[in-house]
């Protein structure tokens, strides 16, 4: 008798952690067939059957590209961690080794950002002066070492980078992530209050996480440059697509994945026609992490957790009887998100301009009240 391909994937989703165990063991060969910018795996027509070790060395802000994060307050947590963002039960099963480097950099053109000390234009001594050097209100630039999992020895005071040498510094070398069970370490970086007072910062903190070990690791480097600046109108902005986007009129897949992405604090509205998709369980679980406005039977919002729902049933001007789940983002905190979409009848093909997926998923961003102009 054939199984509808509905009920294996309801299957798959409800016992996803088995499901993963029994591929693992009994799939001969698999693969990842797209990875997005931040080492987040989307998988599609095939699970793996071990992703790649340097998916499993993450950070909630730290890339393995360039990037720079704009952030609306001066202090700010980065993780690193031994599992996927999106999965916190996907470990390396490896113990991590890495060192945290961190510097004072300058933005220097459209997109060129030099470490302050090897900066050799003739307004340097413009930058330094606005450190305020030698005078008892001096900018503070820091980054701390918060939380190990494996050396409390470690954590100590605060280093500032612009008393450091070179304004640069090796804050911790030999970090541990233990492997075979989820490990996570915290730094706290400080940018000064100045920044707050201008649209555009003066000084980035570039930091990096270099891993030593295991071999698989050693050319894997996360790293981003964060910086503070006054929240304007166009810095506040959330939005969402589908990873598949260009192949949506052409090529129908088993599932989606759609990515958030932005800045600013406040809520985005996370839509989709439920006849045709269902979310990922992952993405509500509290494991996620995720916070979420819950609402009443009659879609109203409510504050009582007891009975307040992460989803609603809405109907407006471009949508009839769609879901909906009100996300609560914070950029400083998290300005990436990844959200796996499942066909409800998987016999459907999702193609041609009317019929793409794109077509039903959308998002909308409302900035926070006290979010700034």
């Amino acid at each position: 008798m054939k199984v509808p391909a509905e009920n294996v994937i309801k299957q798959l989703k409800k016992h996803w952690i088995s499901a993963w165990l029994v591929c693992s063991l009994a799939a001969l060969g698999a693969f990842v067939v797209y990875a997005s910018y931040t080492g987040v795996h989307s998988i599609k027509r095939v699970v793996s059957t071990r992703p790649s070790a340097n998916v499993m060395f993450s950070s909630n802000s730290l890339r393995t590209t360039a990037t720079s994060q704009r952030l609306s307050s001066t202090v700010y947590t980065i993780t690193v961690c031994n599992f996927a963002q999106d999965n916190i039960f996907d470990v390396n099963p490896d113990t991590i080794t890495y060192t945290i480097n961190a510097y004072l950099a300058i933005k220097v053109g459209e997109n060129n950002y030099v470490n302050l000390a090897e900066y050799n234009g003739e307004d340097k001594a413009e930058y330094i002066a606005k450190l305020k050097m030698n005078t008892e209100n001096q900018r503070v630039y820091s980054i701390q070492m918060i939380s190990d999992d494996q050396n409390a020895d470690n954590l100590g005071g605060a280093i500032d980078l612009v008393t450091a040498n070179n304004y640069s510094a090796t804050i911790y070398a030999n970090c541990t992530l233990l492997g075979g069970k989820s490990s996570t370490d915290q730094f706290r970086i400080v940018l000064d209050d100045d920044e707050l007072e201008d649209t555009e910062p003066d000084f980035y903190i570039y930091v990096e996480a270099v891993p030593s070990a295991p071999a698989s690791l050693t050319t894997t480097v996360l790293y981003n440059r964060l910086c503070a600046a006054k929240s304007t109108a166009d810095a506040a902005s959330w939005g969402g697509s589908l990873v598949e986007e260009e192949n949506c009129e052409s090529t129908d897949y088993d599932f989606y994945n759609y990515i958030l992405t932005g800045s600013g604090t406040g809520t985005v509205d996370v839509m989709w026609d439920p006849t045709k998709f269902e979310l990922n369980d992952f993405f509500f679980n509290d494991l996620s992490g995720n916070e979420f406005v819950l609402y009443d039977n009659n879609g109203n919002v409510t504050t009582d957790t007891s009975t307040g729902a992460k989803t609603k049933i809405f109907t407006d001007g471009n949508h009839t009887n769609w879901e909906m789940a009100t996300l609560k983002v914070d950029s400083t905190k998290n300005n990436r998100y990844q959200i796996q979409l499942y066909k409800v009848n998987g016999e459907l093909s999702y193609t041609g301009d009317e019929n793409k997926a794109s077509n039903f998923i959308d998002c909308n961003y409302t900035k926070a009240v006290n979010a700034g102009a």
